[in-house]
């Protein structure tokens, strides 16, 4: 997520926005994105609802999942 924090003014000037989907929960995520600093739209998904929505792996051998990257333009096309 780093490059994307750095990269993030691009995405925004070609009027798009970086959303991140994560396993954690809502004190964890909240917690990274503070210390990460990180401006672009973060969503704790513990339950996996969303994840699942959006067709995000799970891998057993990673323990668990990791966060889903997706860019969204304004007329919410991912």
């Amino acid at each position: 997520m780093a490059q994307l924090r750095q990269d993030y003014q691009k995405f925004v000037e070609r009027d798009t926005e970086i959303l991140v989907v994560g396993p954690d929960n809502h004190e964890a995520f909240q917690a990274y994105w503070r210390k990460e600093d990180l401006q672009f739209v973060g969503l704790a998904d513990p339950t996996h609802t969303v994840g699942r929505l959006y067709g995000q792996e799970s891998r057993l051998l990673k323990l668990g999942r990791l966060p889903a990257l997706m860019v969204v333009d304004k007329s919410g096309h991912v």
